[in-house]
Order: structure tokens, then sequence, then C-alpha cells
């Protein structure tokens, strides 16, 4: 579960709130979140785009964790993108909740987390900053 989830849930219970049905909430919510902006909204809310060396570590290790990968993959994939310290930084994704490990170890990006990465707004740049 990444760590935008509590932003989701502030506002499907805002949305519930305002509309008054959980259903047309989350179907709000879900459209939101289909489109670009929603979709960069949570990649900044999982803190992404915070530090430029995570996310480009992050871009890297996406295509691994893409489809499941090893904790040895990850951190492979992580001095790949050229930071100093990629065992850090694997445990800083994984701080961030980016990854759903399986019974087997392996790791997978969050779907909703992946659908949202194409939309990302550039490192440092995030809504508000």
């Amino acid at each position: 579960m990444t760590s935008g989830w509590p932003m989701l849930v502030e506002q499907a219970v805002e949305l519930a709130v305002s509309q008054g049905s959980e259903d047309a909430a989350l179907t709000e919510l879900e459209r939101a979140l289909a489109g670009p902006v929603g979709a960069a909204d949570l990649v900044d809310a999982v803190g992404l785009t915070v530090d430029e060396p995570i996310s480009v570590a992050f871009a890297h290790v996406v295509e691994f964790a893409a489809v499941g990968a090893s904790l040895a993959d990850l951190t492979a994939a992580a001095e790949l993108s050229g930071h100093p310290d990629p065992e850090a930084t694997v445990a800083a994704l994984s701080a961030l909740g980016v990854f759903d490990v399986e019974g087997s170890g392996a790791h997978t990006v969050d779907p909703l987390l992946l659908r949202s990465w194409a939309h990302r707004r550039p490192a440092g740049r995030g809504e508000g900053r």
C-alpha cells in the first residue's frame, strides 16, 4: 500500500460527505486518478518527486519491479541509476510504500502508482513547490 493512500482516503471521505454517497465519491476519485493531474498528485503524495536522485532511481527500479523483482535485483537497478547508495535507495523506496511484497519475496510496484508514474511532475517541482 503506497504512502499516497492516506491522501486518497482523505479525499474519498471529503467527497462522500460533499456528495452524500460513497459510490459517487469513489467514482469521482477514480476519474480524478485517471487524469494526469490526479495521477501526478498521487506521485507527489508518495514522495517520489521531492528528491531527484530518488526519482531517477525509481525510474530504473520500476522497470524491474513492474513484473516482480528480488531485493538484489532492485538494488542492482538502483545502482544502474547512478545513486551513490543503492541499498539505502531501495530502503527509502520501501519506506515510501512503493512496493507490494508477495509471499515469495518478489517486490512489485503498487499498481495505482505504476499507472500514475507516467504522469509525474519533474523532481523538485511537485504541486505547491
